[in-house]
């Protein structure tokens, strides 16, 4: 399995799933959210993406 961080040449492999499966079955797998955004403003959402610079996942909520 492989991941991308969504830069060029920049992959994840399978250590860093094994590591990420042993924080989660721990309980402290952490993830950081930028803020939760409504599914009506995706469009802002992917252009804040495309801006770069995020330290935090952008997540798309369909609750309001």
């Amino acid at each position: 399995m492989r991941f991308s961080g969504g830069a060029a040449g920049f992959h994840r492999t399978g250590a860093a799933l094994d590591q990420a499966l042993a924080l989660h079955r721990r309980g402290t797998l952490t993830v950081p959210l930028r803020e939760p955004l409504p599914l009506a403003e995706a469009a802002r959402a992917h252009a804040v993406g495309e801006a770069g610079g995020l330290d935090a996942k952008l997540v798309l909520t369909t609750a309001g």
